[in-house]
């Protein structure tokens, strides 16, 4: 899979991922390895949000 087709966001994710993960990415059709990386992209926010909920609950819990 070329990274190059792949949109600004998805590229700078695909290019963050261990090498082992970029060679499978690479295995599958470029749909598929596209769909991969919005799924992990979609879970990244995700876990974003959760760290920042928990930083903040720190944060008040140390006042």
């Amino acid at each position: 899979m070329a990274s190059q087709q792949l949109p600004k966001e998805l590229q700078v994710l695909y290019h963050r991922t261990p090498d082992e993960l970029q060679k499978e990415l690479d295995t599958l059709p470029p749909e598929a390895a596209k769909g991969a990386l919005e799924a992990l992209n979609s879970l990244h926010h995700v876990m974003e949000r959760e760290i920042y909920q928990l930083v903040l609950r720190l944060i008040q819990a140390l006042r």
